[in-house]
């Protein structure tokens, strides 16, 4: 029997923005998108971070009785996907970081808040306030961005994985990113395989974010084809 597959999301979005990759892995294997802690509607708490984030999961993989799944993460979801790897190693098969930043410096925290904020977001003629208030339904969208700031400026804080964490983790990975993503530079994605003692890569031509660019068709078959290699 195929092993279920989990897809989280990126941060300030939701299961149904990474759904078109959810159902391309579903001829695959049973697969599933749970919306994180404080997102897709969910009560938002005054603080969060990446093991806040990463115990909601493992509740969640618990509560759907999900035995080792793999787990593909999309951006910041990406991020999530390889704190599991880390720290709960038994509990997934391997995992698949798409579009995924590692290096949470004082530039990306800055540029990433200035992405989420509510006062960008809500501008006249920018459909994206529309679609993250349906996302967030019936939570305050704006609540949600704010939330995922003060998120950022934690990660640039304290980044939850080192290069000592990378260089630990020995469950299988595989990395995926585009040739020339505006938000994470392909030297990025080259430099943290290096740390991964056993990883796979992938590229594709264009751009990851945002998940719109992503080639899920082509993806899932590829990531099929890494799932059946690990077994």
């Amino acid at each position: 029997m195929s092993h279920a597959i989990v897809v989280l999301h990126g941060a300030n979005g939701g299961a149904a923005e990474v759904e078109r990759l959810t159902a391309a892995l579903r001829p695959f294997a049973p697969a599933v998108a749970p919306n994180l802690l404080a997102h897709g509607g969910r009560p938002i708490p005054p603080r969060f971070d990446t093991r806040d984030l990463a115990g909601d999961v493992m509740e969640e993989l618990a509560r759907q009785g999900l035995e080792r799944p793999f787990v593909v993460g999309y951006s910041l979801g990406g991020y999530l996907a390889l704190y599991l790897a880390r720290h709960f190693p038994q509990r997934v098969r391997g995992v698949c970081a798409i579009a995924t930043k590692v290096v949470f410096d004082a530039p990306t925290v800055k540029h990433w808040s200035y992405l989420a904020s509510p006062a960008r977001l809500g501008r006249p003629g920018n459909p994206r306030a529309g679609q993250l208030e349906k996302l967030h339904a019936p939570q305050d969208w704006k609540e949600v961005a704010l939330a995922n700031i003060r998120f950022f400026e934690e990660l640039g804080r304290a980044p939850p994985l080192s290069n000592a964490d990378f260089q630990a983790i020995q469950v299988p990975v595989m990395l995926v990113n585009s040739n020339r993503d505006p938000l994470v530079p392909w030297s990025e994605t080259l430099a943290l395989r290096k740390l991964l003692p056993r990883s796979a890569l992938v590229m594709f031509y264009g751009l990851a974010h945002p998940m719109a660019h992503v080639p899920v068709e082509s993806l899932a078959l590829r990531i099929d084809a890494w799932m059946k290699g690990i077994g």
